[in-house]
């Protein structure tokens, strides 16, 4: 194989497992709303059952990091995405 097929290769695979990190992220901030959207019903009910406020503020901080968790991981995913984008178009250059 000829060493400009083999580093097209090679580049190919790096898009290859970025895409694969992406999958990731937004798993990831799936996850997290989940989470975050289960600690919301958990305060819910238990603010109908009289439970001390020092212990809802404690889940809705840990509501609040989740959210901003997700949000985070949905900006790493956008901007992973745009990088890839660039990426495959300076190699598509690179490679005609």
């Amino acid at each position: 194989m000829d060493p400009k097929q083999q580093a097209l290769q090679f580049y190919q695979s790096l898009g290859a497992a970025d895409e694969l990190s992406r999958k990731l992220l937004s798993r990831a901030a799936q996850v997290q709303r989940g989470r975050a959207a289960a600690l919301k019903r958990r305060i819910d009910d238990l603010d109908k059952g009289g439970v001390p406020k020092e212990e809802l503020a404690k889940l809705e901080a840990e509501m609040k990091r989740r959210e901003t968790l997700a949000g985070s991981y949905d900006k790493l995913d956008s901007v992973l995405g745009k990088t890839i984008a660039s990426r495959a178009q300076l190699d598509e250059k690179k490679f005609e």
